[in-house]
């Protein structure tokens, strides 16, 4: 996954899988009712993990899951 940013995104109708590393996520709720305040939901995650100072992100992706208008993002993290 090096040198490329991966997002994965779940829906129920789909068939695929994918396996990731595992180790701590950070979790993160938000609205997802426009693709703005999905956008929102994540940059403020990314913020929020950045500005903590016990913890950093730990990998190039994340995970989304959409669930009636709510978004839960899955951001790898490790111990700073």
């Amino acid at each position: 996954m090096e040198g490329h940013q991966y997002y994965f995104v779940e829906d129920a109708a789909g068939d695929e899988t994918y396996t990731l590393p595992g180790g701590d996520y950070a979790v993160f709720t938000g609205e997802s009712d426009t693709p703005q305040l999905a956008y929102n939901t994540v940059a403020h995650a990314y913020g929020t993990i950045a500005q903590d100072g016990d913890w950093n992100v730990a990998g190039n992706f994340n995970l989304e899951s959409y669930d009636h208008g709510q978004l839960t993002a899955y951001i790898p993290v490790t111990k700073a």
